[in-house]
This record gives structure tokens, C-alpha cells and sequence, in this order.
């Protein structure tokens, strides 16, 4: 593992906590929201198809968002998710920190609230993690959703980040067909989108979580994927997962110029340009 200096990631306390004991789920979903409970709503409501067969759980943190009535709403009308509100907005790292120090499974997929998967998506992610060991993190394809500002519907939104020559982070095919045969070959990748992603958690345990340093977030997920693959784990792409991202639902405001060089200053001796080997 890269020698580089990192920050220790402290896990906050918290007010409200609902405490639980473990049950005999294979699969543990987390998902941070602040202030995005309608497309939460529609999220969570994706999820039972998406699974298929797997039993699982789903952790969501309240991440300070302002209009409490409407996440106590949310909350009471899904008596089965298991619940942490925080008074104040900690930031998306430091959210999943929390979340993930509750979970027990093997495997766990997070999720923010504007990725809605399709049917079985979640399943295949899990059975192909399942059967190779080697695989520390794993990613679906991600689609335009209609209306959306920032690509045309339907079209790919995610199919795995690669690195520019200038070191900057690429999505691949981003626009194409979601049929194009290029962006439909299971492969490894550089990193993947924290949108959505399934991780090994011993994996997420020997690195120690997010790095809580990107503050409201960006770049986390980047780095993430950069020191499991230095673990010895492969970070791939799986497109016959399917998701549709509505890019720009996060009320968060992300500070990307400063955590970008925050990332430089990390993780710049494990950059490669690798923009153009899937073309």
C-alpha cells in the first residue's frame, strides 16, 4: 500500500441512534441522503426487484438534511429501514464511515438516493463479487434518466472511470449507446462512481473507510478504488447491471478544485493514463 500520509477517519458520535441486532441478511445497503427523500422514495422502492432472492438490509443516515418533517415522513412510512440522523450535514465520506461501521455483511452496496437500479441489477453485482474473491469493488452501468440536463435519456452515463493524460478522471462512453458493444464488456477499471458502488468491506476495513479530508465529498471514491486495487483487488465494471443516475439531485454543494488537488497530493504517484486503453 501506498506510503502517503492519511488522516485518521473518526467515526462521530451521533443523537437519535436506533440500535439493532444483526439478522441473517447476505447483503447490507447503505444509503446517506440529505434532503433527496422523493427520490429516495423511488430508490428504496426499486430495491426488493433488484435483489431478486438475496436477503438483505437497508441503513440509511440522515445527513442533517433541513426539512425534518419530511424526512420523518420518509422514516415512518419505512418502518424497516434502519435509521441514523445527524443534527448536521458531516459530510458524504464521513456518512458512509458511519453507515459501514454498522454493517456486518461480507459484501456491501452503497447507494445514494438518485440511482435507481433496475431488476436484478443488484444481484448480478453480488453473485459475480460471490464467485471471484479477487474482485474488491464493482460498479453497474449508468443511465441518463429522461429530462436530465446532463446527457440524453437513456444514454450511458457511468460505464467506469478512466484518467486522462492530464490526470484528471474520465467516464467512458459517456453519451454512448447503452447497446454500443464496447461499453458492454465486463473489465476492469480504474475507478468506479461512488453514485453506486458494491465493496468487499474487509477490503473497505483495511483501508480505513473514506477519507473524510474531501469534506462534503468527490474524489473519495477515486481514491477508494486506487488503494483497494493496490491491496491486490480488481475494481470492475459489470454492464449488465443496469442503473439510472439523475446526476445533480444532491443538494450538497462539493467543493471539487480544492479536493481535486487534495487528491493530487494523495494519490498522484498512482495515476495512470489509461483514458483511452477501452477505445
Amino acid at each position: 500500500m501506498s506510503k502517503r500520509n492519511k488522516q485518521k477517519r473518526n467515526v462521530p458520535s451521533t443523537q437519535h441512534m436506533v440500535s439493532y441486532q444483526p439478522n441473517n441478511q447476505v447483503l447490507d445497503i447503505i444509503i446517506p441522503v440529505y434532503g433527496e427523500f422523493d427520490f429516495l422514495d423511488t430508490c428504496v422502492s426499486k430495491i426488493p426487484e433488484a435483489v431478486g432472492d438475496l436477503k438483505y438490509r437497508i441503513m440509511v443516515i440522515d445527513n442533517g438534511s433541513p426539512d425534518k418533517e419530511r424526512a420523518k415522513t420518509f422514516f415512518e412510512t419505512h418502518p424497516g429501514i434502519l435509521r441514523t440522523t445527524l443534527q448536521s450535514n458531516v459530510g458524504y465520506p464521513r456518512a458512509c464511515n458511519i453507515l459501514m461501521s454498522k454493517c456486518n455483511s461480507e459484501l456491501v452496496l452503497l447507494v445514494t438516493p438518485d440511482v435507481w437500479y433496475q431488476k436484478d441489477a443488484i444481484k448480478v453485482l453480488y453473485d459475480k463479487m460471490k464467485a471471484d474473491p479477487q474482485i474488491g469493488i464493482m460498479g453497474p452501468k449508468l443511465l441518463f434518466p429522461e429530462g436530465s440536463p446532463y446527457g440524453p435519456a437513456g444514454k450511458i452515463q457511468h460505464a467506469g472511470i478512466e484518467m486522462s493524460i492530464e490526470g484528471n478522471p474520465v467516464h467512458e462512453f459517456i453519451g454512448w449507446s447503452v447497446d454500443h458493444p464496447k461499453a458492454n464488456i465486463p473489465c476492469e477499471v480504474f475507478a468506479l462512481t461512488g453514485a453506486t458502488l458494491m465493496i468487499r468491506r474487509s477490503a473497505w476495513l483495511k483501508v480505513g473507510g473514506y477519507f473524510e479530508g474531501y469534506g462534503t465529498g468527490t474524489f473519495e471514491d477515486v481514491e477508494m478504488c486506487l488503494t483497494v486495487h493496490e491491496l491486490g483487488y480488481k475494481i470492475m465494471y459489470e454492464p449488465t447491471a443496469v442503473a439510472t443516475h439523475h446526476v445533480g439531485a444532491s443538494k450538497s454543494q462539493y467543493n471539487l478544485q480544492g479536493n481535486q488537488q487534495v487528491f493530487m497530493i494523495r494519490c498522484g504517484k498512482m495515476i495512470l493514463w489509461t483514458e483511452w486503453r477501452r477505445l
